[in-house]
């Protein structure tokens, strides 16, 4: 029998960088929130422990290279389920962009692993497995809003954000989030005060503020390696977006559209420069059922 489920991408409300860690991370302090851009994920058990992973993303590998593969590896080893899997995955989010398509997608296989294998994990038990992973999956576990810490391991919930309507725009190049981080030569200080701003504005579910006081710490380093960006940001709020920002690591930009009947427009003119352009909402959680 087959299953088919949903990974959603997300971007960083804001997202600051520190002190290079000792395990080779760095030191982090973000805001992130799941949107309705999603994958399409097709899981199968097996009577056999095999795992066999496809995907038909440009740029996406297959196989053991596949962080779905390594999720549900890790699972096998740590937990010695009865079977295996076979997992096809259906691409929608664009890869190397910052939108967590692979992490999302991991997410969803150690927690539909969980279900299917009947290991009965518990959310803590869940996360720490998708740490081990990578930095960005523990928080799509659960999804919605969330402030992620540490190297994105530490997450504490937030107050939800508000229906709203955003515009992602992905130009036909890619960054690698490894490459973006090895441009980061400073020890950047903590903005703890606009933190705390965008904290309590989310709280207050105050959208305008969020992205008034909204920031990323690898903007600089990721328009050094693709200059293109300027014109992507630009283009962006000469459409009346606001509060564009990189995704993440880029290369993807966001930005909030204020008014839902200019999202059509601005689809159609951001496709006819070549460049991949989706409106997309928030999401309360990291993955569904179909």
């Amino acid at each position: 029998m087959r299953f088919q489920y949903q990974s959603f991408a997300k971007f960083n409300i804001y997202l600051g960088v520190h002190a290079k860690r000792s395990d080779g991370y760095h030191e982090l302090d973000t805001a992130i929130q799941t949107i309705d851009l999603c994958d399409e994920l097709e899981f199968e058990p097996l009577e056999n422990s095999c795992l066999k992973v496809e995907s038909n993303g440009d740029g996406v590998p297959s196989g053991s290279e596949n962080l779905v593969w390594k999720a549900l590896a890790l699972v096998q080893e740590q937990f010695h389920p009865p079977g295996g899997m076979a997992v096809s995955i259906r691409k929608h989010i664009p890869a190397q962009a910052g939108l967590g398509g692979g992490s999302s997608n991991a997410a969803c296989a150690i927690c539909v692993a969980n279900t299917l294998w009947n290991l009965r994990l518990d959310q803590t038990q869940l996360e720490r497995v998708g740490a081990m992973v990578g930095s960005d999956v523990p928080f799509f576990i659960q999804g919605g809003t969330q402030r992620c810490q540490g190297r994105g391991e530490i997450l504490t919930n937030l107050t939800p954000m508000i229906d709203s309507d955003w515009i992602v725009v992905k130009a036909p190049f890619s960054l690698s989030t490894r490459s973006v981080f090895n441009r980061v030569r400073s020890i950047l200080t903590p903005r703890n005060a606009t933190i705390s701003i965008i904290l309590e504005s989310l709280a207050k579910r105050n959208l305008l503020e969020v992205v008034d006081n909204s920031f990323n710490d690898l903007e600089g380093p990721a328009g050094e390696l693709q200059p293109q960006l300027t014109e992507v940001w630009q283009w962006m709020l000469r459409k009346g977006l606001i509060g564009v920002r990189l995704a993440g690591s880029g290369s993807a930009c966001i930005g909030l559209c204020p008014n839902a009947e200019m999202t059509d427009h601005i689809l159609e003119d951001g496709r006819m420069q070549g460049w991949a352009v989706h409106h997309v909402r928030p999401v309360a959680r990291g993955w569904m059922k179909r």
